[in-house]
């Protein structure tokens, strides 16, 4: 997650700027749950090693009282050691179930439709993003249908916290796509290029022909709105609409 969103930032796309410092601020968590699991393992395996080798003395024959202390507060030591690591393997894999989450439903994708699509059907086939407030956190290595997926289980409709829509990005640099909710959009960049990265992934994604010349990008960048929620309504956009002349991540050609 930290590299995705370092990856994002270095586009220095500023319709994507809040995205990046979202995806970097949820990595934090799960770094630092991480690195508490390793320093535990370490912590486990010094004791281990002082246990056999450190000793100047043989803790299966006859100890003194001395001794018999000295093996108890190593067994407790380790006892300990054990609780915390169960707590931070747990703590650890929550955190990366919310950033990570494996389900997926084959039919999560056919209830989104890209935002162009209720604001303007010629526009349909190009890459967007989207701004407005973010719900749950980023989401890193999903597909397409996935990120749907997650939108859909973030919270019911009458939460505070449900989800309308949701951006999607693929990065050049690795597979690791990112996933951005939305409780609700409020602006929008796109851009003059086609997101054929998603050309097969949506029954609502129209393969066009786009013969101006640009620059390659493989990354790509796409918002989608709950169609439910938009059927036959034009997304008001208050913070307004911005079109650029180039593929997201890329420079105009000369």
């Amino acid at each position: 997650m930290q590299s995705a969103g370092e990856y994002l930032e270095a586009y220095a796309e500023g319709s994507a700027s809040p995205l990046s410092q979202a995806a970097k601020i949820a990595a934090g968590p799960v770094k630092h749950a991480a690195e508490d699991v390793t320093n535990l393992i370490t912590a486990f395996n010094a004791l281990k090693d002082e246990f056999e080798s450190g000793l100047d003395f043989d803790p299966t024959g006859d100890l003194n009282h001395e001794q018999r202390k000295t093996i108890e507060g190593m067994m407790e030591e380790c006892k300990n050691n054990m609780a915390a690591g169960e707590k931070a393997m747990a703590a650890s894999n929550k955190l990366y179930g919310e950033i990570a989450p494996d389900a997926e439903s084959a039919d999560a994708e056919k209830g989104y439709a890209p935002v162009l699509r209720q604001i303007d059907d010629s526009m349909v086939s190009k890459m967007s993003v989207c701004g407005g407030e973010l719900t749950g956190v980023p989401k890193v290595g999903l597909s397409y249908g996935q990120c749907a997926q997650a939108c859909d289980s973030e919270a019911p409709k009458s939460s505070a916290d449900y989800c309308t829509a949701f951006q999607y990005i693929t990065l050049n640099e690795a597979d690791t796509p990112l996933c951005f909710l939305f409780k609700e959009i409020s602006e929008l960049t796109t851009y003059d290029c086609d997101h054929n990265i998603f050309a097969q992934t949506s029954s609502f994604l129209v393969k066009k022909h786009d013969k101006k010349v640009h620059k390659k990008s493989s990354a790509g960048a796409l918002c989608a709105v709950r169609f439910a929620d938009t059927n036959g309504v034009t997304p008001a956009m208050k913070d307004g609409i911005t079109h650029i002349e180039r593929c997201f991540a890329a420079e105009a050609a000369d």
